[in-house]
């Protein structure tokens, strides 16, 4: 009696502990203003922008400095999905001077998506549809 109350209380415990899955997009922007809005946006863009460093399998197998090499070596994917991503950041801007139309910046994105998916990897797809989701908040467009 008194094992299994332990084992019982034991597990009660260990429940408690076990991690939470991380909030989803929408999550994040439940009940925000509109300049927390941007921000979760401007930085979800920007993380999803450097998920091809981080999934790849260098990364994963290197050492602790082949992994921050590959993090500080250019890469023209993640590099043109962060100038996209700064790019879309502009629309929520007003007084930014360069702003591109949003329907222009949705089929940049459409094209990235399209790519990504042809390419995809292991989650690839995954990662692709995050990216479509991010773009059509930050555009306001369908894509």
């Amino acid at each position: 009696m008194k094992n299994t109350l332990m084992i019982a209380v034991a597990m009660v415990v260990l429940s408690a502990c076990a991690s939470q899955p991380p909030k989803t997009l929408d999550q994040k922007l439940q009940g925000v203003n509109t300049q927390e809005r941007k921000e979760v946006l401007r930085l979800a863009c920007l993380n999803e922008a450097a998920w091809p460093t981080y999934h790849s399998p260098a990364y994963k197998q290197g050492n602790i400095r082949i992994r921050r090499r590959l993090e500080h070596t250019y890469d023209p994917e993640v590099s043109d999905m962060k100038a996209l991503c700064r790019k879309m950041d502009a629309l929520a801007d007003a007084g930014a001077k360069k702003k591109l139309f949003p329907e222009v910046l949705a089929s940049i994105c459409a094209e990235k998506v399209s790519e990504k998916i042809h390419r995809s990897r292991r989650g690839g797809a995954d990662h692709a549809q995050r990216i479509e989701k991010i773009c059509e908040e930050m555009t306001g467009q369908k894509i």
